[in-house]
């Protein structure tokens, strides 16, 4: 009985203890952090934070005023620049809810594995955070336009990134945590996707920007970054980008056109895609085939064509293979003659089926890159058609004499 009564005493001071409130911190005392943008300066860093105004994202309170306010500081490392950010801020900056990071392209020209590592570190900033690149421009004018539809232009960003991943497929979304894995892995190079202003950054600033139909400047998510270990050296266009993400499966759905004869568009969407990655040992070097799958359906039909004949509906699927393995034929070839760096994943490949060969090649992969052969083999499957009976393109369109 007495050693019961001594654990449950024990059990009962322990729990005591765990039921304290140390570390807490009041939402009044703290800076809500939604973005975080990195430049690169003659002294070391600029760092730029977009706060959250909870009075104008939240409650019936909401007045004609910013609903974020962009506060910087500069400093020799990353870290001190964001403690310097106290002089000029009441409370302290919160990073667990931020949405994104951004960098300067300078910054990224210049190198990210610090910064990386750092947020990395931080308990505080969580591993999915997005990571975007500002691209011919700083990312503290990126924090500072303001949005529609999404109040915290951070979270405009992170939601048009998702959107673009989801049905045009000209970027992915790619994370702190991912970045920092693709940096440090010998076979495969990292991608961030790009952000810009369109228009003018300065008026995009101003309240008056949330308070038109035609606002004066927008973000959007443009091109993407490549990365040489951790320094940008170039950019791939919304073609290149796309034919990446063909090789590299991530096509969740987008919409893919081609000229017809007579002047008309056929145009599908693609609903489902997967990709595999085969590695043949030809002479001691390796081949890479890739194969690629894609389910489609019929989505505009801007030319006259009997869609009840299966014929018709192979050639189409044959049209679309072209025009998948042309797309991912020229990426391939830009990325071996002009950046030189492999961001498909292709020496992971060679790593996982053919270990022994990789322990040769994987030191000076980007070379052995450069000179890989690459074949692709592409099957679409048009699943649904649509109307099938009768040619109604030409029945509508008038005839010409």
């Amino acid at each position: 009985m007495m050693k019961q009564l001594t654990r449950i005493l024990i059990l009962f001071v322990v729990i005591l203890f765990l039921a304290g409130c140390w570390g807490k911190k009041e939402l009044n005392e703290l800076a809500i952090v939604a973005a975080l943008g990195i430049d690169k300066t003659e002294a070391g860093y600029e760092i730029s934070i977009q706060k959250i105004i909870p009075t104008e994202v939240a409650g019936t309170s909401k007045t004609a005023k910013s609903p974020v306010v962009v506060y910087t500081a500069e400093g020799e490392s990353v870290l001190k620049a964001i403690r310097k950010l106290t002089t000029t801020m009441s409370r302290k900056g919160f990073f667990a809810h931020m949405y994104v990071l951004v960098y300067g392209e300078e910054m990224a020209r210049d190198g990210i594995a610090e910064t990386v590592d750092l947020m990395i570190r931080d308990a505080e900033v969580r591993g999915n955070v997005q990571v975007f690149v500002a691209k011919d421009m700083k990312a503290k004018d990126i924090l500072a336009v303001l949005t529609h539809a999404e109040t915290i232009p951070g979270s405009k960003i992170e939601k048009i990134a998702a959107n673009i991943e989801a049905n045009w497929a000209s970027a992915r979304v790619v994370t702190v945590f991912e970045l920092l894995n693709t940096i440090v892995a010998k076979g495969n190079s990292s991608t961030v996707a790009g952000v810009v202003i369109t228009g003018d950054p300065k008026k995009g600033a101003k309240t008056e920007n949330i308070q038109t139909t035609n606002p004066d400047a927008v973000l959007e998510l443009k091109d993407v970054a490549v990365f040489k270990h951790d320094q940008l050296i170039g950019w791939l266009d919304e073609t290149h980008s796309r034919g990446l993400n063909h090789i590299t499966g991530d096509v969740s759905s987008t919409i893919l056109s081609e000229m017809c004869d007579e002047e008309g568009t056929y145009t599908i969407e693609v609903s489902k895609t997967s990709s595999k990655m085969k590695v043949k040992i030809q002479s001691k070097k390796p081949t890479i085939t890739v194969s690629h799958t894609v389910k489609a359906n019929i989505g505009e039909m801007g030319c006259s064509l009997d869609l009840s004949k299966p014929k018709n509906i192979d050639k189409l699927e044959k049209i679309f293979e072209k025009k998948i393995k042309n797309q991912m034929t020229e990426t391939v070839q830009y990325l071996q003659t002009e950046l030189k760096v492999d961001v498909f994943g292709f020496g992971e490949a060679i790593h996982r089926q053919e270990p022994t060969l990789w322990k040769t090649l994987k030191e000076d992969w980007n070379n052995h890159f450069t000179e890989l052969e690459v074949k692709y083999d592409v099957k679409v499957d048009i699943e649904r058609p649509g109307v099938t009976k009768d040619e109604l393109i030409k029945d509508m369109k008038p005839s010409k004499k």
